[in-house]
């Protein structure tokens, strides 16, 4: 392989190693650039999961289960900067049930976009009618229509060998999380460099414990404004586990001197219902399909 290389036929296995780590070592180059021009990203992850099957199973060669975590930066299209986040925005216990329920203009929306929405079946599904295609609109307006003409901007970020239900792991991932975070923010803003310590005057107030059900990190971290990072707020947004786990993790850290050893700058963490959705999906295509 080596003898190949020198005449530029391939690469060796080092070498191709060594190529692949530069190009990787560059993946927050763009989302720093993105983050010159004001634009906020979450970051959305879901765990990896496979099992190498043993050729010849022995006593000391067996099947192995691996886990690694998948991430990637989503960078907002829609700003959202405006909106409040410091807490409820109604009590739960006093709002009356019309006020989640659609009102006849949305819902006379809805209908309008359903009808462009069978319009674009049928006039792709029948030949005959292909000529309606010209009268039915390309995009449906709406209040952000320019901003959702944009280019969605998607950095997906190195594989982490971790087991997403371990704390320990989790405890990892976050703090790699914090690192990017912390690079992307200081290198768009030209703020303190990553390698100087963060050290906010007193101690952190420690709280107390807080419920089973409802861990520490899910309350909005107060901002130090003697933090450089002071405001900078990471959603993370990933399946149940996800947000159960990072939670946990980012209770076990409360305790850190830092706001960056904290883990503040990860929050909220959302649930994403994939699996609601895959499930549905199932059941539903069960019941078309089924006999078939």
């Amino acid at each position: 392989m080596k003898e190949f290389q020198r005449y530029g036929v391939c690469l060796d296995p080092t070498k191709k190693s060594t190529v692949l780590d530069g190009i990787g070592n560059h993946f927050l180059d763009h989302a720093i650039e993105l983050a010159k021009k004001g634009k906020k990203f979450t970051i959305v992850l879901d765990n990896i999961d496979w099992e190498i099957r043993a050729h010849d199973m022995r006593e000391e060669h067996q099947n192995v289960s691996e886990h690694a975590v998948a991430s990637s930066l989503v960078f907002d299209r829609v700003p959202s900067d405006h909106l409040p986040d410091n807490g409820p925005q109604k009590d739960i216990k006093t709002t009356d049930l019309e006020f989640f329920l659609l009102s006849d203009d949305e819902l006379s929306q809805i209908a309008d976009r359903y009808r462009i929405y069978a319009g674009r079946i049928i006039s792709k599904a029948f030949p005959k009618l292909s000529f309606l295609a010209d009268l039915i609109p390309k995009h449906i307006p709406h209040q952000y229509s320019d901003e959702m003409k944009g280019k969605s901007e998607v950095i997906t970020l190195p594989v982490l060998m971790k087991d997403k239900k371990k704390y320990a792991d989790c405890v990892d991932v976050m703090d790699m999380f914090e690192d990017w975070v912390h690079e992307i923010h200081t290198k768009a803003s030209g703020a303190v460099g990553m390698n100087v310590p963060l050290l906010p005057p007193g101690r952190p107030a420690i709280h107390a414990p807080s419920q089973p059900d409802q861990p520490a990190s899910h309350a909005c971290p107060v901002p130090d404004p003697a933090e450089p990072l002071c405001g900078v707020k990471v959603p993370c947004i990933g399946d149940q586990l996800t947000r159960v786990r990072f939670a946990g993790a980012k209770d076990l850290c409360a305790g850190a001197h830092t706001s960056k050893d904290r883990l503040d700058h990860l929050y909220p963490f959302r649930c994403a219902a994939w699996h609601t959705k895959r499930s549905f999906l199932k059941v539903h295509s069960e019941i078309i399909y089924c006999g078939t």
